[in-house]
């Protein structure tokens, strides 16, 4: 975007966040007067100009970030009456501009010193990481490489100041940071926030970093980092934010050292590391703990019972690990719990059946990936707010619960896929208007498929989400997209008939349905070619193996059957018989005593005790005599 700020963003007045960044934007600021809900405003890396002075008007104002322009004045005199400030960022504008201090009312993390020159040993901590890590290969080098300046009286990227000449703010992300971090940042005494983040940093933590007892935030996610994580971290009082995800860590995850060790930690992300070791019950003295994502690591052990003990948290991912033991029924105190990831570990039993009741806000639930066993409490769906729900790859059964309607106005994603659900689909899914994924498949689900499969709109616009296959719908399965990945049985279909997947069709005389049920295959023999001289003509033609003789079925040329040989007869005369009918396997592979026979004075081919036939139908038939059989 380039030209001047657009002059009616000024009127917005329940705006909460602006932000312009890294854009072409000239001029100076519009009149802000009127934003009184303002708590962000983000234009860094553009080229304003002009003072601030609007500013001074923002009385809800957290976080301010104008680096990286051609501001001119005094940049934190507008800032002085703003108690509400957290975060400023004045760096990178007019080399005139002046800073007077903001004073003790205003605790930024990041404001720019005033006056006094940095303390020698911070500065010998900067030079340090300079030489270790590749100073010139950096991206953005400014004022770094000009060792003879001060980075608090001059401008030297990433680094913030206070009015003492102390380093409370270094920010190199993404900043092609390469080699190891030297023990030399423990020198860094006042630092409040460290962010060496999607870096090429190698080796060890320091552990002299535990010693940092100002520090708020520290991340160096997305490196190359190994060993384990300092034990002194687990003392810091004021650390507010720890994120050390996506690198090579092993050992412990952190545990409170002290009493009041990490008592104001807000967020906990390990991620994607190789730490192993047992989730600590210590987590739950972390009162002020919002966010733990200890994903993709080797963590063992059981789910801590006593996490129910932090009210707050919103926000529990512990999927990919090899956790086992049950679900904690305590969790379910987690009233303000937006996201609970559980998936890929070892979990048994059952859901809880009070899960649900109080998970008032609960968003995300992955539970995927589990040895879970058991229904699906009907409880669960009392989580009104439920947008993404799975369950899949477990040992469920039962019935999907009716009260899945309760999440109607929020469920996006239903994954069930792969358990031992069965009954029918309910016809509670067509009332979720907002679903755009559903997976059902590879469960135990029967019946013809519902009607809604194929009509309610949100379903048919699922397209490749909609996973219905590895089930036992009856045929035949509708010919629309929606369906497309529905299948059904042979199981579904009636003696002599197979399926193709979508419907049933008749094999041919002289053919019989094959032990897959995926096809029709010729009779090893068969010993009636043409309709029979002693009942007439033969309307049903499929084919039934069976093993034994056939008496008074001789005739000229054909002598009886042998007792001991499998042959292939059409299915109604095999029952008038009263033969056994094995199943439709190849002859070879058939054995005495399974499968398919008549029951004799009821006439009907019956499989295990149950009718062979989808709908139920009996198949009956007359002796010769004319005798009911």
């Amino acid at each position: 975007i380039s030209g001047p700020t657009p002059a009616a963003v000024g009127p917005l007045a329940r705006l909460s966040l602006l932000d312009l960044s890294h854009n072409h934007l000239e001029g100076g600021l519009p009149d802000l007067s009127r934003m009184k809900n303002l708590q962000s405003l983000l234009v860094h890396h553009n080229y304003l100009n002009g003072t601030l002075d609007t500013v001074s008007s923002l009385v809800s104002l957290n976080h301010i970030d104008v680096r990286f322009n051609e501001f001119s004045g005094d940049l934190q005199l507008p800032l002085l009456s703003l108690g509400l400030l957290r975060k400023v960022f004045l760096s990178g504008n007019s080399p005139n501009a002046t800073m007077t201090p903001l004073g003790p009312a205003v605790h930024a993390e990041g404001q720019v010193s005033a006056g006094g020159a940095m303390i020698s040993q911070d500065k010998a901590a900067l030079r340090d990481l300079w030489q270790q890590t590749n100073g010139p290969g950096w991206f953005i080098r400014s004022g770094w490489e000009d060792g003879d300046s001060d980075p608090c009286l001059s401008y030297w990227y990433g680094v913030f100041c206070d009015d003492k000449g102390r380093l409370t703010f270094l920010d190199l992300t993404r900043n092609n940071v390469t080699g190891v971090l030297p023990r030399s940042l423990r020198q860094l005494a006042m630092a409040k926030s460290i962010r060496l983040s999607q870096n090429r940093l190698r080796g060890t933590i320091p552990r002299e970093l535990g010693g940092l007892e100002h520090l708020r935030t520290l991340r160096l996610d997305a490196n190359m980092l190994d060993g384990p994580i300092p034990e002194g971290v687990g003392r810091l009082r004021e650390l507010e934010d720890l994120d050390l995800s996506d690198n090579y860590l092993s050992g412990d995850v952190p545990e409170v050292r002290e009493p009041g060790g990490l008592i104001r930690l807000t967020t906990l992300r390990l991620a994607t590391n190789r730490l192993s070791g047992t989730v600590p019950e210590s987590l739950s003295e972390m009162r002020a703990l919002r966010v733990l994502d200890v994903r993709d690591n080797r963590m063992e052990g059981v789910l801590p019972e006593g996490m129910w003990r932090v009210p707050g948290l919103k926000e529990i991912r512990l999927g990919a690990n090899r956790l086992e033991g049950t679900l904690p029924a305590s969790w379910g105190r987690l009233e303000r719990l937006l996201t609970l990831d559980l998936s890929g570990n070892r979990l048994s039993g059952q859901v809880p059946q009070d899960w649900g009741e109080r998970f008032a806000k609960l968003r995300f639930l992955d539970l995927s990936g589990n040895a879970l066993s058991g229904p699906i409490p009907p409880t669960l769906f009392s989580a009104r707010r439920l947008e993404h729900v799975s369950l899949a790859r477990n040992r469920l059964s039962g019935r999907i619960p009716e009260t899945i309607t309760n999440v109607a106005g929020t469920l996006t994603v239903l994954a069930l896929g792969s358990n031992r659900l069965t009954g029918p689909v309910p016809s509670g899914v067509a009332r979720l208007p907002m679903l755009s994924e559903l997976d059902v498949g590879d469960n135990r689900f029967f019946g013809f498929l519902p009607a809604f499969i194929s009509e309610v709109p949100s379903l048919v616009r699922m397209g490749h989400t909609l996973s219905l296959g590895g089930n036992d719908f009856a045929c035949p399965i509708p010919d629309t997209p929606s369906a497309s990945t529905a299948t059904c049985t042979t199981r579904n279909c009636a003696l002599g008939w197979v399926s193709d997947g979508k419907r049933c069709f008749q094999c041919r005389p002289g053919f019989h349905r094959d032990a897959r049920g995926t096809r029709c295959s010729r009779c090893t023999t068969s010993i009636i070619e043409e309709d029979h001289p002693k009942y007439g003509v033969v309307t049903d033609r499929s084919c039934a193996v069976f093993r034994g003789d056939l008496p008074g079925l001789g005739s000229a040329g054909q002598g009886e059957a042998d007792a001991f040989s499998v042959k292939c007869l059409p299915c109604r005369i095999a029952q008038l018989e009263g033969l056994r009918v094995l199943p439709e396997e190849d002859a070879e592979d058939l054995k005495v005593g399974r499968g398919y026979q008549v029951v004799r004075g009821r006439g009907s081919l019956r499989y295990n005790g149950s009718s062979v036939y989808a709908d139920g139908t009996v198949y009956t038939g007359e002796w010769a005599d004319g005798a009911p059989h």
